[in-house]
């Protein structure tokens, strides 16, 4: 079977068979004859005087349709060079057909594979999946993320997908598609989200009739028209009141909300929409407050004047200052008529509570006003992002506050609305090859299932552990091109379930625990994942025969992507290499890693879906 970068050209491949036959003494010259020791036959010369195959790919035969040579010197049947012939012979299922020129399996095309009376498209027929007896044309659409009816924008059926009968589909309902956009869809129930080669329904919550794209936005903290913003354009521009006299301060920052319990109180009280006051220290000083005569000179009813009407006697003197904590108190005389300044100036400082001392407040703390701020306090106002504490509270929050170094303590510690965040996923360095004991040469990279149960194991132990990272539990390489060391990506899957074999053999048939049949594993474990409402994942055995472990992953941290063998080989340009099918094992890991890198995430696995043309990859966000 073929597993080599690049398939050498026809004259090579006598070269390289003559040179060979050559060293070996075989009598027949003949690839497919029993003494070929590079196709598991057996030789009757000198075996100690002739070099042991060291990998796979010393045994490989360039030929996809007669299954996957190995090297394994010593094993009953193995030649004298060390190789063993395919088990089982062929690459494909017993109801498919392997295309040697395409080097791939199909659906034959004299029988309907899946049985549902619907032949593959490929055959001149209309069924999408052809090993899928639950999909094809006409089948009634469930929401559960898978496509029955091989229509993509057709998420839900006629039962499901509204419960709240305002005719939009939930947002839960989808669909993944591969391929070009699907144009056709309603855009009044569905959504075709391009860059996640998803259609999904368009109803934000679907237990609510009042909630969807058709519905006007309110202020009430709530994505009315599920568009993803809250109370965008509609909330209310409130001011603070630090005097209770229910008149704001417009000087200060203004406060967005849809009621004044969700903005920040000063000195207890409650935030108006009215910002017309002229001194927001004094319950007196207001528009329409009552003008009296005082040293002060201060404008009581906020009109411009002060003490109107209002005289003294020279050398009268009255007390003058802000009564506020920490400012001083002074004296103004009357001279020619009229006080005098004040004299002494005090500037008046707005200190919003910060009970953990790290020198940020929360958004919707008290706020007092002082000369100098008391103890458990601080000058910085909640005016944004960047400047808002999300967690005051001793003793944890005096560590979580803006600008910190995020930790994996399931807190956020940076104040960023996220926990945890970007210590999920890790692409590691260059790790011995030997550290994968299951993974037992560079060929079972991408091919094995028990190299892929290697790597999560490996990337779940401490080894794999970086400081202040999360302890990740599953893993997937190899993903640079070297051949005595690997690079993996460790992860944290968002959900880890335990499955049977059986499971992945039901939704694909050709999935079968070994080297041939592992590709299809693959394409069922990700089809499990999108139908459990996740964006994608693997699988991989347990060392329980027929257990197997399910690692899905979120949308928000995966997306699928449809590209083409054409498009990953592609990424492998320069290297002498090649991705032209799932038979090409970790030279299409890398490939599909550069992809996912060159598309703006950091790492990617796969492929989960495949066809002559089409590869489905599944690439990862940092979170």
């Amino acid at each position: 079977m073929h597993t080599s970068a690049r398939r050498p050209s026809g004259l090579g491949l006598r070269l390289a068979a003559a040179a060979f036959l050559a060293a070996c003494g075989s009598p027949s010259g003949s690839r497919n004859d029993a003494s070929d020791v590079r196709d598991g036959g057996t030789s009757d010369g000198d075996a100690a005087a002739r070099a042991r195959c060291q990998t796979d790919f010393e045994c490989d035969d360039h030929v996809f349709c007669n299954g996957a040579e190995r090297c394994v010197p010593g094993t009953i049947g193995a030649s004298s060079f060390g190789c063993v012939a395919a088990a089982p012979a062929s690459p494909c299922a017993p109801a498919q057909t392997c295309n040697e020129v395409a080097q791939r399996c199909a659906a034959g095309c004299t029988t309907d594979v899946d049985g549902d009376g619907h032949m593959a498209i490929d055959c001149g027929g209309d069924d999408c999946d052809d090993l899928d007896p639950r999909r094809f044309p006409g089948n009634t659409e469930v929401c559960n993320g898978h496509d029955e009816d091989c229509d993509p924008c057709t998420v839900a059926g006629s039962t499901d997908g509204d419960t709240d009968a305002d005719m939009f589909l939930a947002a839960t309902c989808f669909n993944m598609y591969v391929g070009s956009t699907p144009t056709l869809c309603d855009p009044r129930r569905v959504r075709v989200a391009a860059g996640m080669a998803r259609v999904q329904g368009s109803d934000c919550d679907d237990g609510s009739a009042s909630v969807n794209p058709a519905t006007a936005e309110t202020c009430d903290g709530a994505d009315n028209n599920c568009n993803g913003p809250v109370d965008e354009g509609v909330t209310l521009t409130f001011h603070r009141d630090c005097d209770g006299d229910g008149y704001g301060d417009a000087t200060l920052p203004s406060l967005f909300g849809c009621d004044p319990s969700q903005v920040a109180r000063c000195m207890g009280f409650a935030a108006t929409l009215n910002g017309t006051d002229c001194n927001d220290a004094r319950p007196d000083v207001h528009p329409g407050g009552t003008e009296i005569c005082d040293a002060m000179r201060a404008d009581e009813n906020c009109n411009g004047s002060s003490n109107e009407g209002c005289g003294c006697n020279v050398g009268d003197t009255l007390p003058c200052g802000m009564a506020l904590p920490g400012c001083p108190m002074g004296t103004q005389t009357c001279s020619s008529g009229s006080f005098g300044p004040c004299s002494v100036s005090a500037t008046v400082l707005s200190c919003y509570g910060d009970a953990d001392g790290d020198g940020y407040a929360p958004a919707a703390g008290a706020v007092t006003l002082a000369c100098t701020c008391p103890l458990g306090t601080t000058t910085r106002a909640p005016s944004g992002p960047g400047q808002i504490d999300c967690n005051d509270l001793p003793p944890t929050g005096g560590s979580d506050h803006p600008g910190v170094v995020e930790v994996c303590d399931g807190r956020d510690n940076d104040c960023n609305g996220l926990v945890d965040e970007n210590l999920h996923l890790t692409v590691t360095g260059l790790v011995p090859q030997s550290s994968f004991p299951l993974c037992t040469d560079i060929t079972a990279w991408g091919r094995e299932p028990q190299c892929a149960r290697g790597v999560a194991e490996w990337c779940s132990s401490p080894a794999a552990r970086g400081a202040g990272e999360c302890a990740y539990d599953s893993g997937f390489g190899h993903l640079e091109i070297n051949t005595s060391f690997v690079v993996v990506g460790c992860t944290v899957a968002d959900q880890k379930s335990s499955i049977a074999l059986s499971q992945l053999t039901a939704i694909n048939a050709g999935c079968v625990a070994t080297r041939a049949g592992y590709s299809a594993c693959r394409s069922a474990a990700n089809r499990l994942c999108t139908m459990q409402g996740r964006a994608g994942g693997y699988a991989y055995p347990t060392a329980v025969a027929g257990s197997w472990t399910l690692d899905c992953f979120a949308s928000g941290h995966a997306e699928f992507r449809g590209t083409d063998w054409a498009t990953l080989t592609a990424a492998l340009a320069g290297t002498g290499l090649q991705c032209t099918s799932p038979s090409d094992g970790w030279p299409c890991n890398v490939a599909i890693h550069r992809y996912c890198v060159g598309n703006g995430f950091v790492t990617g696995f796969g492929p989960v879906e495949q066809s002559a043309t089409v590869a489905g990859v599944v690439c990862l966000r940092r979170w």
